[in-house]
């Protein structure tokens, strides 16, 4: 029933997005954003996990 409602089913968070429960919506989350783009950036410059992460 919450997925045909859409709401979000067995959430536990995501980087870079707040999630509203009152309003069962999803917004970018500015500063963990930041995080997710260098991640994306380093991992396409061709930069493995265990660099990334210190």
């Amino acid at each position: 029933m919450k997925q045909q409602r859409g709401e979000l089913i067995g959430y536990n968070g995501c980087l870079g997005y707040t999630y509203d429960k009152e309003n069962k919506s999803m917004s970018i989350n500015q500063e963990e954003a930041e995080i997710v783009k260098y991640i994306f950036n380093r991992y396409a410059q061709g930069v493995g996990s265990s660099i990334i992460e210190n």
